[in-house]
């Protein structure tokens, strides 16, 4: 599966799930929901990964500080408080692979 593919299927099951239940709930919930949807969709999560740092800035620098640590190309930060799940996702892309 394709970057892009996995990427696009955490957004449409983040959306459905804000959608269906609004963005009042715990974070470890649409952690918990997130993740069985993607597992039923075939993929393997890995929840709350650890990774070894300390930061105290904006949430922008630290997904980027992670990707970097976790050699990881594309990451996702879903605000489920927004309005509206669209206006809560943020795409981030870094040293993309052929």
């Amino acid at each position: 599966m394709k970057l892009n593919d996995i990427t696009g299927a955490v957004v449409d099951e983040a959306i459905g799930i804000h959608r269906d239940l609004g963005g009042d709930l715990f974070e470890s919930v649409y952690e918990m929901l997130l993740a069985a949807a993607l597992e039923q969709r075939g993929l393997r999560v890995d929840r709350q990964r650890p990774i070894n740092f300390s930061y105290k800035n904006i949430h922008t620098k630290q997904i980027l500080t992670y990707m970097r640590l976790a050699n990881l190309h594309v990451g996702l930060i879903l605000n489920c408080g927004a309005e509206t799940m669209s206006k809560g996702i943020k795409r981030f892309v870094r040293d993309l692979p052929p």
